[in-house]
């Protein structure tokens, strides 16, 4: 008979799905583009390629989407996914 593994302690869980998430995917994009792109500033203009809108969305939009959704205008909203993602999602409604 082998051995048997006892339960992952919580701190090698948190280890084993950080080095997963790393593995997988940094920022948004796959492990091989971000190898691709090589630097900081490349790995950053590759994500902007990606996007429709070409850029980036900054603080106020994702602070004006927030204050939005936390308004009485937004009260008839209920589970709703809103994306603020500047048309990145390849999904169609």
């Amino acid at each position: 008979m082998g051995v048997v593994r006892q339960p992952w302690t919580p701190g090698e869980a948190a280890a084993a799905a950080a080095a997963a998430a790393a593995a997988t995917a940094v920022a948004g994009m796959p492990v091989a583009a971000v190898a691709a792109a090589g630097t900081l500033g490349g790995v950053a203009a590759a994500r902007v390629a990606t996007v429709p809108a070409r850029r980036l969305g900054n603080r106020w939009e994702f602070g004006q989407a927030c204050a939005f959704l936390c308004s009485e205008q937004a009260s008839y909203l209920t589970g709703q996914n809103i994306l603020i993602d500047g048309g990145a999602y390849p999904g169609t409604f």
